[in-house]
């Protein structure tokens, strides 16, 4: 649109961005109001204002509240790391120590959050204790998409198969292992092939599952197609259940630490997890 303006705008202050993002994160004027602590006039004012200098509608009016257009989508994206950095900046120049203190938002896949991630808030607190750390688990798409939308400010993911808009450092690569019940399953040799992996009934992840990818690419490559006979998504559902059955599974080795007696794992030659962390460029 001719003469357009920058969501980088000049014009756009600071209480603009507050209240904006207030009523994108409450989707109802009411509401928002009411959080900020202001009548409802001054917000519509102030929003109508911004979309004036901004020349973009920000939020479209309905009966169900205020629903946010892509320019606000875009803005909201753009402006909250910077809110967090401001109030972050805030906390730390109302101290007068040298007290690390602040909040992280951190995205981990399932595999991290349910076998390493209560050693690692252990040994973070210790460093830590004023910081305050909130973490979601989710599939590897869910934690990209709320990383470049500024919900989280990093995440944990499966390597990813293609390019991000996010800085990404290689972190880890886990040892991939098939897993069976030591009471109920076969004995496993310590290492063996993927192409026996056949010969054995699976319950693995469903295809939304980054994990679940990342396997059936490695298996394709190698020509070996499985089906399993169950899909589930919680992995600890799935532990559970190999522990009391004789179905198998594929998973990341840290995953199953601390169950050598209830199962049984070998390793699959050549077969690696890959976790990423990603975090705005």
């Amino acid at each position: 649109m001719s003469g357009q303006r920058s969501l980088a705008s000049p014009l756009t202050d600071l209480k603009q961005i507050q209240y904006f993002i207030a009523l994108f994160d409450d989707g109802s004027v009411t509401r928002a109001a009411k959080r900020l602590n202001i009548v409802q006039p001054a917000l519509s004012m102030q929003i109508a204002k911004l979309e004036t200098e901004l020349n973009s509608q920000l939020f479209e009016r309905g009966p169900h509240g205020m629903t946010p257009t892509d320019a606000a989508r875009q803005m909201y994206r753009l402006y909250m790391p910077i809110m967090r950095d401001i109030d972050h900046a805030r906390e730390q120049l109302s101290r007068h120590d040298v007290i690390v203190a602040g909040r992280i938002s951190l995205g981990m896949v399932a595999s991290e959050a349910e076998s390493v991630l209560p050693e690692w808030i252990a040994l973070f607190n210790a460093l830590y204790p004023h910081v305050e750390v909130s973490v979601a688990d989710g599939f590897s798409a869910q934690l990209i998409d709320a990383a470049e939308a500024g919900r989280l400010d990093a995440a944990i993911i499966n390597r990813p198969r293609g390019r991000l808009s996010l800085d990404t450092s290689p972190l880890v690569a886990e040892e991939m292992v098939l897993v069976t019940s030591a009471k109920h399953g076969p004995a496993l040799p310590d290492t063996m092939t993927a192409s026996a992996l056949t010969e054995f009934d699976l319950v693995l992840s469903t295809r939304r599952n980054g994990l679940r990818g990342i396997l059936d690419a490695a298996l394709l490559n190698a020509d070996i197609v499985i089906k399993p006979q169950f899909e589930i998504d919680l992995l600890t559902t799935i532990v559970q259940f190999v522990e009391q059955s004789s179905i198998a599974t594929i998973m990341p080795r840290v995953s199953c630490s601390g169950r050598s007696t209830t199962a049984c794992c070998a390793r699959l030659r050549s077969r690696r997890r890959e976790s990423c962390v990603t975090s705005f460029a």
